[in-house]
């Protein structure tokens, strides 16, 4: 908390960002006016636009849109820019009718991604998306989800649940995000692995921090209702000489 409430910290990733996605026809970020911050006051412009939530009853091909951009930031984020906002909420992405652009605030809860986290993360995707059951494993054993010392037992669990997690992105077809009962699925798989009290093994800050961008992701898309094709956006990421320059 202490760290997300760094006002210079958050003007320094809210620059890093805009220099990130300088000249992005579909993300728009407030200019930082740096001589009016101080340690208690962070100084941005005000941006036009309206709360994501607007959009919930908008055209499905705009809400379609306006999350498929969301869903390709974070990779974006993971593969690319080596930096993440791992905080994404409606509050923190507005819409501009006018421009069609989101409007991305609130960079406080920024966290770097290491190259070595980078490519763990592509190595796990690679063969999630094959549904190759040890290839997988050891991926996740590389990136922290458990390590040789949790029971087998416990290793199958958190698996199996990730498996589920993967579903959306083996299927060809879009994901209908407004439909599905994924959710509720992993939340019951994920209260079944919690309350298991001889589970002791926690993983590393970083993966859980990436996991809060992608949960948090997840649920801003599931109130758009909208219909993603995931597969290929994930494949697109997966070989890293394809990786956007």
């Amino acid at each position: 908390m202490h760290a997300e409430a760094d006002y210079p910290a958050e003007a320094r990733n809210l620059a890093r960002f805009d220099a990130l996605l300088d000249g992005s026809d579909t993300f728009a970020l407030p200019a930082l006016h740096a001589n009016l911050c101080t340690p208690s006051v962070l100084a941005m412009s005000c941006m036009d636009s309206v709360p994501l939530e607007s959009l919930v009853e908008a055209p499905q091909a705009l809400r379609d849109r306006v999350a498929a951009a969301l869903i390709d930031l974070v990779p974006h984020e993971l593969f690319l820019f080596g930096v993440m906002q791992t905080d994404p909420n409606l509050a923190n992405c507005r819409h501009d009718p006018a421009t069609g652009r989101i409007v991305l605030l609130d960079f406080g809860a920024v966290q770097p991604v290491s190259p070595d986290l980078s490519a763990d993360f592509r190595a796990l995707a690679r063969v999630a998306l094959d549904g190759g059951a040890r290839q997988t494993r050891e991926a996740m054993l590389r990136i922290g989800y458990f390590d040789p010392a949790t029971p087998s037992h416990h290793q199958d669990l958190i698996q199996a649940m990730f498996d589920a997690a993967m579903g959306p992105l083996r299927q060809d077809g879009p994901f209908d995000f407004g439909q599905s009962d994924l959710l509720e699925r992993l939340r019951r798989m994920g209260l079944a692995i919690g309350n298991d009290r001889e589970l002791a093994h926690v993983p590393p800050a970083a993966t859980l921090f990436l996991h809060r961008k992608v949960g948090g992701m997840y649920l801003m898309v599931a109130k758009l209702r909208a219909r993603v094709a995931l597969r290929p956006m994930v494949e697109a990421w997966c070989d890293p000489a394809a990786l956007p320059r």
